[in-house]
């Protein structure tokens, strides 16, 4: 088995001289570590990141490798097991009752589910050691399973969207609020007798509107306990996990809504007009997933906030200046590249290299590898990367 962290070097024009000095004695204008980060899945779903936040999120990455029931991850644990049960009944009733809101519903719970699996297992995965078929870490694995799970919400939401499109044209243009034959046909052998639309919605509306509360009443509970172990806990991370909750149960809110309204006016078309705008939030919430992971497979440079991370770790527990010049990719492994003096040492510069790798991966611990290349300050291929600029810090609003 590979170590935790490999090293590659590339000393073109590292050294022409042989000066013995030792490292330390090295002034900090001697050498400028210019960075080459790759790096993925380190920060968590939140609506902005601070560095606060980023302290919390290292905890909690902590707590789930040493396998500790901190409240930080009972919560997370809770708030999976919430979503799998939601989306299950959701799922449920709005096959049952041909509801577009309650479907549209489910594939967002599904959405919520996946995030949280995504925190919670793809840490065994993406943090296991490199190995000789994948030198540089699994982290690749996370963005691969998140771009598949974002393709099938895009799919579901379009699927939920279509069926709400030809139901409202059914009621308002054919003036019919029946199924056209294949839905009917559908229903038929599901219930084995014969109800349009119409009836499934408004003659069974306290089952709908049932699981509708229900899921207002988890999510507000979920919302007030998780709020208050964040208080507890100082946690900007639980904090904003708590205010999705109070999302997700503002969503069941507005279906609750649809499907009294639907009833209480006898108003069926109610439910797939909600139905078409819950599935635009949820096509918003895969597409802007699926597009993120592209980026990440492609290797696009992530924003400043790894820079600025990469940066600080450095520049705290190392006395030397240094400047992020490009990041590329998204992995559990983070490749640095060090701009040093032409005049070091092979010696010196296996310590810096080495001292370099243990900062980043002490400091930063959902790193599985560091991948650390000095190259000569004044080299071609520093000078190339000096003319790289990081991208600005973009965040997207999320669901």
């Amino acid at each position: 088995m590979l170590p935790r962290s490999t090293k590659t070097f590339a000393f073109r024009g590292c050294f022409e001289t042989s000066k013995r000095n030792s490292l330390r004695k090295y002034p900090s204008s001697t050498y400028r570590p210019w960075l080459f980060c790759r790096q993925h899945g380190l920060y968590p779903h939140t609506h902005k990141h601070t560095h606060e936040d980023d302290k919390n999120y290292v905890e909690f990455v902590k707590a789930l490798k040493q396998k500790k029931q901190t409240p930080e991850v009972r919560m997370t644990w809770w708030g999976l097991y919430s979503n799998i049960a939601l989306m299950a009944a959701k799922g449920t009733g709005g096959l049952a009752l041909q509801s577009n809101i309650l479907l549209a519903d489910a594939a967002h719970q599904l959405g919520d589910m996946i995030s949280d699996l995504v925190t919670l297992f793809t840490l065994k995965i993406c943090n296991k050691k490199p190995t000789r078929d994948y030198p540089t870490g699994y982290g690749k694995w996370e963005t691969l399973g998140t771009f598949s799970v974002s393709g099938l919400l895009l799919a579901v939401s379009v699927g939920i969207a279509n069926s709400s499109f030809s139901r409202l044209y059914t009621i308002f243009l054919q003036g019919s609020t029946t199924h056209n034959s294949v839905d009917a046909a559908a229903t038929n052998a599901h219930l084995g007798h014969s109800h349009d639309y119409s009836e499934l919605i408004l003659h069974h509306p306290f089952m709908a509107m049932g699981i509708a509360f229900g899921s207002i009443v988890l999510k507000e509970w979920l919302f007030q306990r998780t709020k208050e172990v964040a208080r507890a806990t100082s946690s900007n991370l639980l904090m904003a996990n708590a205010w999705h909750h109070r999302a997700d149960a503002l969503t069941g809110l507005a279906s609750l809504a649809a499907l009294s309204g639907a009833y209480l006016l006898n108003a069926p078309w109610l439910d797939p007009l909600f139905g078409c705008l819950v599935s635009i939030v949820v096509f918003r919430a895969g597409f802007a997933s699926s597009s993120k992971a592209l980026h990440q497979m492609l290797d696009k440079a992530p924003s400043t906030n790894l820079h600025t991370t990469v940066v600080d770790v450095l520049s705290k527990k190392a006395d030397f200046p240094h400047k992020v010049a490009m990041t590329l990719g998204n992995t559990h492994a983070i490749h640095v590249i060090l701009s040093m003096a032409p005049d070091l040492t092979i010696q010196e510069t296996s310590k810096l290299v080495k001292l370099a790798e243990d900062i980043i991966l002490d400091a930063m611990p959902a790193l599985s590898s560091c991948i650390v290349t000095p190259l000569s300050s004044t080299s071609e291929q520093i000078q190339d990367w000096k003319k790289l600029r990081p991208v600005t810090e973009h965040h997207e609003p999320q669901h």
